[in-house]
């Protein structure tokens, strides 16, 4: 179902301070995970009502893998056994910068994706572009 594969370059670097055998302070630049998976890109249902299937890809800490479609109901799934989610974009250099977590809204007895819960079906996951 989510499975990992081939990689893009992330930005928002973290920087972390290392003493080193010799007293001094080193820094080190590194990427934390942002989630288990980026959502990229979304498709609307033919009514274009609410969101039914998405481009993501596994994160791996210093980039992005290769992204997959899913349907809604599959990313509904994966959350509710504890796999995060988060946006993405593109942005200078082509680089992913990170949007915001992927939660589940109940609304009226259907769950939807969100960025924020808001009791309507209809979302764009962080204005994300349609594929």
């Amino acid at each position: 179902m989510f499975c990992l594969s081939t990689h893009a370059t992330k930005t928002t670097p973290e920087m972390v301070g290392l003493r080193s055998s010799t007293g001094s302070m080193e820094w080190l630049t590194i990427m934390s995970k942002w989630a288990d998976y980026a959502i990229s890109s979304v498709r609307f249902n033919n009514a274009h009502t609410h969101i039914d299937q998405v481009q993501a890809a596994p994160d791996q800490g210093d980039s992005i893998g290769a992204a997959s479609m899913y349907a809604r109901t599959d990313v509904v799934a994966a959350i509710k056994r504890g796999v995060t989610f988060v946006t993405v974009f593109r942005g200078t250099n082509n680089n992913w910068n990170k949007g915001q977590p992927v939660v589940i809204d109940h609304v009226n007895g259907g769950e939807y994706i969100k960025t924020v819960p808001n009791g309507k079906a209809i979302d764009n996951l962080d204005n994300l572009p349609e594929f």
